[in-house]
């Protein structure tokens, strides 16, 4: 299939660039795989991102787990960032699929023990909240499959001389990058960190109170001997 639609290119007069080591001829499926990966799973991923935070700052996350909670949303944060950073900008080769696997893994290990301390919390978990954990720890494993269908030949047998570290060939187009980070910084880094803020200044609030209670039951044993 493909190479009949390379066929009818050419036959329109349209220059096709000759293959390169690491290339892989794609089909209609491959295509049809690749739009799923880019526009439909890439900006979904942020709805369920964005409810979280919601759900996080409804419950009052400054105010039970705090700090510590705070700072599991942001290894999490990092380690798809950085997994999706990889994906966009990268060709896939074994090396870069290890990295973007790794990434993914330890987003679950960070996520099961997100659950455990907010479980253990005093913090409520409402059943949304819940529903919006499963999307984002199922959507990472679905990308990550997707990218391995893709590219499998590329993974398993490497091609002599294809190059281990190389950025995309062609590019994705500046427009999607830019909405990409765009959708990131709106719907997940920017509410985090918001999340993040609360969180030290609720920390800094309640040890500016405990100095206070301090000063206050030290002066008053202070003059409890002195009257004596």
């Amino acid at each position: 299939m493909a190479a009949r639609r390379r066929g009818r290119l050419r036959a329109t007069g349209v220059r096709l660039p000759a293959p390169r080591p690491g290339d892989v001829p794609t089909t209609d499926v491959d295509d049809a795989a690749r739009r799923y990966l880019l526009y439909v799973l890439m900006p979904f991923w942020t709805v369920p991102a964005f409810a979280d935070y919601v759900f996080h700052k409804r419950s009052h996350i400054e105010d039970t787990t705090g700090l510590t909670e705070a700072a599991l949303h942001t290894a999490m944060m990092a380690e798809m960032g950085a997994a999706v950073g990889a994906a966009l900008t990268l060709r896939i080769t074994r090396p870069v699929f290890l990295a973007i696997a790794g990434c993914t893994l330890a987003h679950a290990v960070t996520s099961a023990v997100d659950v455990r301390v907010a479980y253990d919390s005093p913090r409520e978990l409402r059943p949304g909240e819940q529903h919006a954990h499963g999307f984002l720890e199922v959507l990472p494993w679905t990308a990550l499959g997707t990218i391995a269908s893709l590219h499998w030949q590329q993974i398993r047998h490497p091609q002599p001389g294809a190059p281990r570290l190389a950025l995309r060939r062609p590019p994705l187009p500046r427009w999607y990058l830019l909405s990409a980070a765009g959708a990131a910084i709106a719907g997940v880094s920017g509410p985090y960190a918001d999340e993040m803020r609360r969180c030290i200044r609720a920390r800094r609030r309640r040890g500016c109170a405990a100095l206070e209670r301090d000063d206050h039951r030290g002066g008053r044993e202070s003059f409890q001997r002195a009257s004596e």
